[in-house]
């Protein structure tokens, strides 16, 4: 009973990667023409290794996609596949409560790649608390330490450095209440802020209708 309990679940994880993947694959068509699915948990997809994806991205402000998927079929960790295949060097990922901030930070941190795009990624929650200690997933709500983090000049908050090293992939992890701070965050850095954001995640994405 235990290997068939165990097959079973291996059988509903595969499905489960299967379906992340064919989504992702998905995005990367309408994004950039190519990615075909391949890769697997904890790899890129359609990837080509050759250097941030954005550079065959379509005009700023331009590429944005909605993903529709089934229940438990894994929304977040799609997300974080897509962030790979593109080799996203800034993602913002907002969601729509504080229990969400600490909840899809440790996927991100479970199913990301160790040896893939996001190796040795520097993380920060804008949001007024988190389940996650302080010391894995700095948190803060002022735009001025946003804004460094951004710029990643290694500048945080009380000197402790959450900006890390200038090559160092970088997510945010916000909530819709918060979103503000980030845009301020952005707005400030000038000129500079228009690529400042590789890559925006927005889940729950009905709750945005009409904001």
């Amino acid at each position: 009973l235990a290997s068939l309990r165990d097959a079973r679940m291996r059988e509903g994880a595969d499905a489960k990667d299967a379906v992340q993947l064919e989504a992702a694959a998905a995005v990367m068509r309408e994004f950039f023409g190519r990615g075909d699915g391949g890769g697997g948990a904890g790899g890129a997809v359609g990837g080509d290794g050759g250097g941030d994806a954005q550079s065959e991205s379509a005009p700023l402000g331009k590429a944005r996609a909605t993903v529709v998927l089934p229940s438990g079929s894994g929304k977040t960790v799609f997300a974080l596949r897509v962030a790979e295949a593109m080799q996203a060097r800034t993602v913002v990922v907002l969601v729509p409560s504080l229990e969400l901030v600490s909840q899809s930070y440790a996927e991100w941190e479970r199913w990301r790649a160790t040896d893939g795009p996001f190796a040795g990624w520097r993380t920060l929650a804008v949001c007024s608390k988190t389940s996650v200690p302080p010391s894995q997933l700095p948190r803060t709500t002022d735009p001025a330490v946003i804004a460094s983090f951004l710029r990643d000049d290694g500048e945080g908050a009380d000197g402790e450095g959450i900006g890390g090293e200038g090559t160092a992939p970088r997510v945010v992890f916000a909530t819709y209440h918060s979103a503000m701070r980030v845009a301020e965050a952005v707005a400030s850095l000038g000129p500079a802020g228009k690529s400042a954001v590789s890559l925006l995640v927005c889940d729950e994405a009905p709750r945005c209708t009409g904001r």
